[in-house]
């Protein structure tokens, strides 16, 4: 068959600095059976080809963004490593979709075989990784920096293959394969929407993996409560929060990285939200009043707060009838 890879080279790591040193957008893709070709193209992603190595057919797709990572490619009677000797490597999460297939996976632990509609999460650490292609098989890779998944990075993860039976796993699956295939993506204004929309399904991921994702939304959900029932006291700030959970300020920040969200923003916007159905009270309270009894103690911050999140100042409010919306979260400022 005829070799076709003539976008060599784009995916390039930067020792030190890891994926994170190229912010964008870098694609390859190559048909071949060349090992020469093979072995370059492993290289440059920081993996390596295992004896014996003789031609084989492999059809790739691959996406560098930011510190993202996606491979799709189609192969067999292939061995690869990934030795995780370069910098940040350690941090890295790999997840394995087998679309078609089976593939054998080997860590510090027993051999894992991951087959058709299987998946797996391997979580950061220093043991190297092998995957040997059993049959002919389709698999996508992912792979994340720990840090795009803030708090859950921390968590115990399953051992064992999931299966693609579950919501969560396909979807992610359909939409990493869309990332890959799709060049549309790599439009400009397309870049600041998908690098959200990568982050959350590597955070839905390892969620759906460790097992936590139910326990960690009870836990979020209680914590939204104490703070819309403190909201009113100006006192009440990120370290009273903490206090009356029991749990560190750190670990509190943690969870709320983990949403993707700030306890100080969460607390503006419980205070917004008493100080909107103030401002539509009748007979009509005073400024200072609504500020004082919303938590923000000052109608200074109640003014600024209120054009933060709801794009209005309060008299502009009060004098529409309440009738507003808030500012979608990208406009907000944490």
């Amino acid at each position: 068959m005829s070799n076709d890879h003539s976008a060599l080279g784009f995916l390039r790591f930067q020792d030190g600095v890891g994926w994170l040193g190229s912010i964008g957008f870098q694609r390859i893709t190559a048909t071949t059976t060349d090992p020469e070709v093979l072995r370059k193209i492993l290289g440059d992603a920081g993996s390596n080809l295992l004896p014996p190595i003789r031609p084989v057919e492999m059809d790739l797709a691959a996406l560098r963004f930011d510190s993202f990572l996606v491979a799709r490619l189609s192969t067999r009677s292939l061995t690869m490593e990934w030795a995780r000797m370069r910098p940040r490597s350690s941090r890295r999460f790999l997840i394995l979709f087998v679309i078609s297939g089976a593939v054998a996976v080997t860590t510090g632990l027993p051999r894992t075989v991951v087959e058709n509609d299987g998946v797996l999460l391997l979580p950061p650490g220093r043991d190297r990784v092998l995957i040997d292609f059993m049959v002919p098989s389709e698999v996508v890779v992912f792979t994340f920096d720990r840090d795009e998944v803030g708090g859950l990075g921390d968590g115990t993860f399953s051992r064992d293959p999931l299966s693609m039976s579950s919501p969560v796993l396909r979807s992610a699956c359909t939409y990493i394969c869309g990332l890959v295939d799709n060049r549309a993506a790599e439009d400009e204004g397309n870049v600041s929407v998908l690098r959200e929309l990568t982050r959350s399904m590597a955070r839905a991921l390892v969620q759906e993996s460790s097992g936590t994702a139910e326990a960690a939304d009870d836990e979020f959900d209680r914590i939204l409560l104490v703070i819309k029932r403190n909201a009113h006291a100006p006192s009440f700030g990120p370290d009273q929060v903490s206090d009356a959970l029991g749990m560190s300020r750190r670990s509190l920040e943690r969870i709320f990285s983990a949403h993707g969200r700030t306890v100080a923003q969460t607390l503006r916007e419980a205070r917004v939200e008493i100080a909107l159905r103030l401002l539509r009270e009748e007979p009509p309270h005073s400024m200072e009043d609504v500020a004082d009894r919303s938590g923000f103690g000052s109608v200074d911050s109640l003014r600024r707060a209120c054009l933060r999140h709801l794009g209005r100042t309060p008299r502009e409010i009060r004098d529409a009838g309440g009738l507003v919306e808030a500012v979608p979260s990208q406009q907000r400022a944490s």
